[in-house]
């Protein structure tokens, strides 16, 4: 397992299903999965890295009573667009980023108002932000902030 503490996970797929809506709001029939490459990719490599960290996510001990159990199917389906990326259905990733993406949003943000502490969450926003901050991604700050008030707000 990895060396990062469990809470960066959270926000990391936090990070890629916004990723993920942002870039899907550019969507407006599945052939631009093919037409576009450079969409395509990110699109795809946000799949990945959504997958891998509810894949960590899944294996926290200190989650096991708040995750869901229906959140295996990211990780399964991160392999299949890691393993048989040529054989995907186009249809159903629009349907996956459109439909399924905005509901995994609510239950991971049910999940880290759930959980016992969130400094670590806190912590782990804090240094994402500053990291975010350094490279420019403003879209990814803001949605950074609405998670940061949301777990203050929980206090």
């Amino acid at each position: 397992m990895s060396k990062r503490a469990a809470e960066f996970f959270v926000i990391d797929a936090l990070l890629a299903i916004d990723r993920l809506t942002r870039y899907g709001n550019r969507l407006l029939c599945p052939d631009d999965l093919l037409i576009n490459e450079m969409l395509s990719s990110a699109i795809l490599y946000e799949f990945s890295v959504l997958g891998e960290a509810m894949n960590h996510i899944l294996h926290v001990k200190k989650f096991e009573a708040f995750v869901l159990p229906s959140w295996r199917i990211v990780v399964d389906f991160r392999n299949i667009v890691i393993h048989e990326y040529f054989g995907l259905d186009l249809v159903e990733v629009m349907t996956i980023i459109k439909s399924d993406l905005p509901q995994l949003e609510k239950q991971i943000m049910a999940f880290i108002k759930s959980i016992p502490t969130s400094e670590h969450l806190l912590l782990a926003v804090k240094l994402l932000k500053k990291e975010l901050e350094q490279r420019g991604r403003k879209e990814s700050l803001v949605y950074l902030q609405g998670i940061e008030s949301a777990l203050n707000h929980k206090k």
